[in-house]
């Protein structure tokens, strides 16, 4: 054991770079994807879209052979502004929201009704509550969470001179707008909402829901062309939002990343693999003189090999563990750090890590076996 110290070393630095290699990459992987769907639970949403262009929109989806407008819906928000002071001397991360869009219970009910997808309904709210909601909810802390209901907002809106007091009385995980056109929202009773709308200009947001919204790439291009005219200034125009180009920006980004990453891991885990084999050839080749008097004083190959397991076995247990608990200790803190959650993720690769290095234990054990018991070089 003293003379493989380093060896162990190595390997236990090597597996612990791996799991967190690929733990950290399919974290990235799995919360970006699924904020991705989260954050864009319409399929297509416009920004001030005239009744021309809503026309256009309708026939491009009539006439698409994969995709089925599923409801067409229309909403008015208001952009109001934040005037409390900012305490800066606090991280930026702890701070507390500077702007909301306002949009009313009745709409948001009936947005999450046509959503269906397990939002909750809201059934009263007094005037100056609010219920904010946030599509990266279930991977804020307590603490931040704490931050955004411990006081009144005081929220002023563009040529009303009016100023609001709006307190958050709870937070949705869940969204009923494309959270790359409308953000941080706020729903508010009916009565407020039509005091507010008395003296403030709206925001107007269409809303387009087709099926197969994932597949719909000649038909996001169409709707492109319709609202944006040059297609290649789509992200810049502010005008329109889209499921199928987001969803797919970000897959595809985050997708590089984590082929990147296995790849890393793959290469990584050949490393310690080799070495670990090439360890316990020569060790073989060392030990076989040995074990050659102890099979001619009767012991069997049965018994020949439950030695070599038993030693065998700290060589590849001891480096495992310790590479497990880095790459644990690493992805807590990356947990708590970008307030990503990553159980399941690190779970299931340090799982299937696990089940190939028990593999590898064993074709390394019938190896050394086979060269201790049968003198092949």
């Amino acid at each position: 054991m003293k003379k493989t110290a380093g060896t162990l070393t190595m390997i236990a630095v090597l597996s612990a770079t791996t799991l967190t290699i690929i733990g950290a990459l399919s974290s990235f992987y799995t919360n970006i994807i699924s904020f991705a769907e989260t954050s864009n639970p319409n399929s297509y949403q416009t920004n001030w879209s005239t009744q021309t262009e809503r026309a256009k929109i309708l026939e491009a989806i009539r006439e698409s052979k994969s995709n089925t407008l599923v409801y067409h819906d229309a909403v008015d928000i208001y952009n109001g502004d934040v005037i409390d002071k900012v305490d800066e001397s606090i991280p930026y991360v702890d701070q507390r929201m500077t702007q909301f869009s306002v949009m009313a219970l009745s709409d948001y009910n009936r947005l999450a009704m046509k959503l269906d997808n397990d939002s909750q309904q809201i059934k009263q709210l007094d005037d100056g509550e609010a219920i904010f909601l946030s599509p990266n909810g279930r991977f804020e802390n307590k603490k931040r969470a704490h931050l955004w209901m411990k006081d009144p907002y005081t929220v002023t809106f563009k040529n009303n001179p009016m100023k609001y007091s709006l307190k958050i009385k709870a937070i949705y995980n869940h969204v009923v707008f494309n959270t790359d056109m409308v953000f941080s929202t706020l729903v508010v009773n009916d009565r407020l909402y039509q005091e507010i709308s008395r003296k403030t200009m709206p925001r107007h947001i269409d809303i387009f829901q087709v099926t197969n919204e994932d597949r719909a790439e000649a038909l996001d291009h169409k709707i492109q062309k319709i609202v944006v005219s040059d297609p290649y200034f789509y992200f810049y125009s502010g005008r329109l939002s889209s499921f199928y180009s987001n969803y797919h920006m970000m897959s595809t980004l985050i997708g590089v990343m984590l082929y990147i990453g296995m790849f890393m891991g793959i290469v990584f885990f050949a490393a310690t693999g080799s070495i670990i084999y090439f360890k316990q050839i020569t060790e073989a080749v060392d030990e076989r003189p040995r074990f050659d008097v102890l099979q001619k004083l009767g012991m069997s190959q049965k018994e020949v090999r439950a030695v070599i397991a038993k030693q065998v076995l700290p060589v590849f247990l001891i480096p495992l563990i310790l590479g497990i608990c880095h790459s644990v200790a690493a992805m807590i803190g990356l947990s708590v750090n970008l307030l990503y959650s990553v159980g399941a993720p690190v779970m299931i690769s340090t799982t299937i890590y696990t089940v190939f290095f028990i593999v590898y234990y064993f074709v390394c054990v019938n190896t050394y076996t086979k060269m201790v018991a049968n003198g092949d070089d």
